[in-house]
């Protein structure tokens, strides 16, 4: 978790804005760092501070919010998997 919030913190410093995201907006690094953030609520970590408005960002945004929904959903319908 150190790592990410260095990281979060140097894009804020440099780029940050009214929204919680890496810089400001939703951009691909967010993206990138979903999953690994999203498994802080997922395993229920405690977090502090900025951190915690960060992994909360994307609940605030109608998009991304259909996309947790979906994902936490579980009713996942792989059709046509071989292994």
């Amino acid at each position: 978790m150190a790592h990410i919030d260095k990281a979060r913190t140097a894009c804020r410093c440099q780029f940050g804005g009214e929204e919680a995201f890496l810089y400001d907006q939703l951009a691909i690094a967010d993206v990138f760092y979903a999953p690994i953030v999203r498994r802080f609520s997922t395993y229920g970590v405690k977090l502090a501070g900025e951190v915690t408005a960060y992994v909360d960002a994307p609940r605030v945004r109608p998009d991304m919010r259909v996309w947790l929904d979906d994902a936490n959903d579980g009713h996942w319908i792989l059709k046509n998997f071989k292994i």
